[in-house]
């Protein structure tokens, strides 16, 4: 498995998305929002797209070329 600094970098931005969402989901509000907003579905499901695209970049990228995966289109993914 190649890429292993990308990879890292990928799912712990996952991870902290998860938590961000976590927070969202036990307060009903967005997180840090400076005004009071609600937390709604519309969110939820954006943020988790955020997750899947960093995971699945993650997945992607472990056996290409480092310079191809930090050049990697949306598309490629």
């Amino acid at each position: 498995m190649k890429n292993h600094d990308l990879i890292i970098t990928h799912l712990n931005e996952s991870i902290q998305a998860l938590q961000r969402i976590v927070i969202c989901l036990e307060t009903g509000h967005m997180f840090g929002s400076h005004k009071p907003m609600r937390y709604r579905e519309v969110h939820f499901r954006s943020h988790l797209e955020h997750v899947q695209y960093h995971i699945n970049y993650a997945w992607h990228i472990r056996n290409v070329p480092y310079e191809q995966a930090l050049n990697a289109t949306d598309e490629e993914f």
